[in-house]
């Protein structure tokens, strides 16, 4: 799946093209998914259906939406559903299209190189995307009153800590140290990733963020 950073762009990006009242709410939403800990609750937080073995899994974030039909208005529960979204994109633009599985199964350092290529992707695309302020709004995003029975709340308070860290890299990276990923490949899921989460969001009755100025397609 996606990393906490793309996750984070995604719902960024997402946020620049959907009115967004509450964007560090939004954000904060867009990460809550990945807040916690073992296959189990990862598989019943995003909402996971069919198998990686025959190339069925996919994220139903459809019965997501139906289970909180009442709350989708708000920016959290929002968020969440961008982020459910973005996997499910990266489930097929990404892991089955690169056979992700079964070069884990054959080689297990593919994992590992996986991760490392996420922690040295994290400048580059902040970078890349213009995004400094990122920080500083999921810094600012309150923790939600009532929470959804999928995340606790304490994971999610230390989830946002994570999260943040992965903006202060002590080494800086180029493509060329990637081993597993190419920017290319990365930067292209973000924007299907937003592209189809902008459709999903238009389709929940959200309204297209106005710009000052001539709106380009």
């Amino acid at each position: 799946m996606g990393s906490r950073m793309m996750h984070l762009l995604i719902a960024e990006q997402v946020a620049e093209k959907i009115d967004i009242a509450d964007r560090p709410r939004f954000l904060l939403g867009g990460i809550a998914p990945d807040a916690v800990h073992g296959r189990e609750q990862k598989t019943k937080s995003h909402y996971y259906e069919g198998s990686v073995d025959d190339g069925t899994r996919r994220v139903h974030y459809e019965a997501f939406i139906e289970k909180y039909q009442k709350e989708i208005q708000d920016e959290f529960i929002l968020g969440y559903v961008v982020h459910l979204v973005g996997d499910d994109v990266w489930m097929k633009d990404i892991y089955f299209k690169k056979d992700l599985k079964n070069r884990i199964d054959a080689d297990p350092a593919v994992l590992e190189k996986w991760h490392a290529d996420f922690r040295k992707l994290n400048s580059m695309l902040v970078d890349q995307f213009g995004c400094g302020g990122l920080e500083q709004q999921l810094a600012s995003a309150e923790l939600p009153e009532t929470l959804i029975e999928e995340i606790e709340i304490n994971n999610l308070r230390e989830f946002i800590v994570e999260t943040l860290g992965d903006f202060h890299s002590s080494k800086v990276f180029s493509s060329k140290d990637l081993e597993i990923y190419t920017v290319e490949e990365i930067t292209g899921y973000i924007k299907s990733a937003t592209e189809q989460a902008v459709r999903v969001c238009l389709s929940l009755g959200l309204q297209e963020r106005q710009r000052s100025g001539h709106l380009g397609h």
